[in-house]
């Protein structure tokens, strides 16, 4: 129940972003900074919320769809969590290639779905190689694009390019 609750206030915020109720943000609405070591990963949220102030560790499928279409800073540590390295900024999705995808896709892809709004995903992911290329991503809405990160949906292009989701 907590999970469909935050789903609809999201729904409600992505909604009034669509239809120009609020100013649009000029960038990726999310930024994340990710920080690991060589035993866990963790990914803090911004702008600030609670979890971006506690550092909440959350799921590796967790980090990877919030990573999906956002900005980062990834950000390295050794096993006493000192910072080795520290990544510039990047975007995982930059705003032409994300105006296409809006173009291209008219909504989620997922089947039956249809939100006429949603985020990237990367097809193949970026942390396996996958391009950040028009033919590698897709539309989904914040709840299917959990759905394929964490519940173990998968999403595959055929040859012809449609997609197909397997369920878990």
């Amino acid at each position: 129940m907590a999970q469909q609750q935050a789903d609809a206030l999201a729904l409600l915020a992505e909604t009034a972003l669509h239809h120009g109720s609020i100013p649009a943000p000029r960038a990726s609405a999310t930024r994340s900074w990710s920080t690991s070591t060589p035993r866990r990963w963790r990914i803090r949220i911004s702008p600030a919320s609670p979890s971006s102030r506690t550092g909440a560790r959350v799921s590796a499928e967790t980090s990877r769809r919030l990573a999906c279409d956002a900005s980062r800073v990834v950000m390295r540590h050794d096993e006493d969590g000192r910072t080795v390295e520290v990544g510039a900024r990047t975007r995982t999705i930059p705003p032409a290639l994300r105006r296409a995808l809006h173009h291209r896709d008219r909504g989620c892809r997922f089947p039956g779905c249809g939100l006429p709004f949603g985020q990237g995903h990367h097809v193949r992911h970026w942390a396996q190689g996958g391009p950040t290329t028009l033919s590698n991503l897709a539309l989904l809405c914040r709840r299917h694009h959990r759905a394929v990160h964490e519940e173990g949906y998968q999403v595959d292009r055929e040859p012809d390019g449609e997609l197909q989701f397997p369920p878990p």
